[in-house]
């Protein structure tokens, strides 16, 4: 069809432009995955001392309610 037609060769076109743009945004999705995954391990100490931290302010205001009342 590619070389009988003139449409053979557009369709080739398109499909190699295609190929191109899903490469380039798997690439991208790969790039950002490994970004989350980076950015998620720099920081599981921060949110483990942000969770802590809350849960001990929590019980110090409940055991501080329960005294004042």
């Amino acid at each position: 069809m590619k070389a009988d037609f003139a449409l053979g060769a557009a369709l080739t076109t398109i499909a190699d432009h295609w190929n191109n743009q899903v490469n380039s945004l798997l690439q991208a999705c790969g790039h950002i995955s490994n970004h989350l995954d980076y950015t998620k391990n720099a920081h599981a100490g921060d949110e483990y001392h942000i969770v802590t931290s809350l849960s001990a302010l929590d019980l110090n205001r409940a055991f501080g309610e329960g005294k004042q009342g």
